[in-house]
Order: structure tokens, then C-alpha cells, then sequence
């Protein structure tokens, strides 16, 4: 048992004595600097993790590329069982119906994202008759939605006006993007 517990102690010392000299054989490439951990040759910044990844207000999953000159955020590359389609009066109404936020653009630029309640079809019939125009109407918490082809307005009876998120009409819409 003697003999046993000894052998036991010499490869618990062997096991120690080697991680030392793993941690020691891995750090001699890399010192730090400036609070940075870099590379003794080239000075680059060693990368251990990566927890510079935020969503943007597209929801868009974006991170800020550790070592580079720009804060730019740059866009991960996910895969995505969601689509932003560019909506239409002519889509089928199992298109419509997938659509669970609308994402707005104004003349100057401005978004606005608006969440989908529910939607309707229909015929808007010419008062010289012939053919129908395609309408859509798209119910938000904000107001409905009025689609006539790619043409976007607000129903008169919704009050005529979005307000963005800081309180200030959204005059102007140039788009509507569906999150399908």
C-alpha cells in the first residue's frame, strides 16, 4: 500500500510539474502591453473570447472586430429562419399572414418597426368600374397600414400619423419591409 501511495505522489508531482511547463511553454509567444495580451512577434492582440457581440436596431446581431482601427460594427453572419421582404398589395395571403413586424422608412431615413396584430384583403373597385385595385391593410398597435402595390399610407381613420418611439410624427413613408 506504501508502495502504491508513493507511486501515486511521484505522478501527482509529474502531472504538476508538466502543466507548469505547458502554461510556461504557451505564454513565451505572448506578453502583455498596455493591458493587452499581444503576440511577442507580430504585436497583435491574442484573442482568448469574444463577448463584443450586441443587436443594432434592426435586430440585426453585429460585433466590433477586436484589434482594428474602426468601431464600425460589423454583421455576424447567422442563418435565419426569417426573411425582410419588401412588402406589396401583391403578395399571397399566406405571405401576408407570415408577416410578424413591419419596419417603415421615411423620406429622410427614418425606421420605425412595428409589430403586426393582424391583416386584411380586398378589392378596391374604380368608380368608372373595370378591374379592381389590391389593397392590404395591416393592423399595428400605431394604426393600420394601407398597402397598394409597394405604395405605403396610413388609413385616414387611424388619425393619418405614426409616432416613432421618441414621440414625433413619421411623415413621408418612402417603404415597408415585412419580417417574415
Amino acid at each position: 500500500m506504501l508502495i502504491g501511495l508513493g507511486v501515486f505522489f511521484i505522478f501527482l508531482v509529474g502531472i504538476t510539474l508538466g502543466l507548469i511547463y505547458a502554461v510556461g511553454f504557451a505564454s513565451k509567444n505572448s506578453v502583455v502591453e498596455g493591458g493587452t495580451l499581444v503576440s511577442r512577434t507580430s504585436k497583435a492582440p491574442v484573442q482568448l473570447g469574444n463577448s463584443a457581440f450586441t443587436v443594432d436596431s434592426r435586430n440585426m446581431l453585429v460585433t466590433v472586430t477586436p484589434g482594428s482601427n474602426t468601431t464600425a460594427p460589423r454583421l455576424v453572419q447567422t442563418t435565419t429562419a426569417q426573411t425582410l421582404k419588401l412588402l406589396s398589395s401583391n403578395m399571397t395571403a399566406a405571405e401576408l399572414q407570415s408577416v410578424r413586424r413591419v419596419y417603415l422608412k421615411s423620406g429622410d431615413g427614418t425606421e420605425l418597426a412595428l409589430k403586426v396584430s393582424s391583416f386584411t384583403m380586398r378589392e378596391d373597385m374604380p368608380a368608372s368600374g373595370g378591374r379592381g385595385v389590391r389593397v392590404a391593410l395591416l393592423r399595428t398597435p400605431s394604426g393600420t397600414l394601407q398597402l397598394r402595390g409597394e405604395s405605403v399610407s396610413v388609413l385616414p381613420g387611424a388619425g393619418g400619423v405614426l409616432l416613432q418611439q421618441d414621440g414625433n410624427p413619421l411623415f413621408g413613408l418612402a417603404s415597408v419591409f415585412g419580417m417574415l
